[in-house]
């Protein structure tokens, strides 16, 4: 009798054992496709210094004639090499942190403007 109840218990530790690793599987393929959602969501910039203009501008979301305005205002770097124009990738993530910082301070009300107070001519007394 003994050995059916000690048989009973071991069954009974084993399946214990084995739920708590299947928990600590799930728990990491979870934490694994998660990492990877967030990988894909945020896109990657190249691990390169710079970047042709047409990448840029992909990235960026506007046309190769709107990064040479940009560059014409001031806002950002350019430089050539045997006719091709590159784009310093640390000048594409300042514009880009640039922008989410704008879009969200857009995000937030403004302040009300003070009102302008009418100019109003008086009648000379009599």
């Amino acid at each position: 009798m003994t050995t059916n109840a000690q048989a009973a218990q071991l069954v009974a530790l084993l399946g214990q054992i084995i739920d708590d690793r299947v928990e600590q599987a799930v728990a990491a393929k979870m934490a694994e496709i998660t990492q990877r959602q967030v990988e894909q969501a945020t896109p990657q910039l190249p691990k390169r210094l710079n970047l042709p203009m047409c990448e840029a501008s992909e990235i960026l979301g506007v046309s190769t004639d709107t990064i040479y305005r940009m560059h014409d205002r001031g806002e950002i770097s350019l430089f050539k090499l045997r006719g091709r124009t590159f784009v310093p990738v640390a000048e594409i993530e300042r514009l880009r942190d640039t922008h989410t910082h704008n879009q969200a301070s857009a995000d937030q009300p403004e302040p009300p403007k003070p009102k302008r107070i009418k100019k109003v001519k008086l009648a000379p007394q009599k």
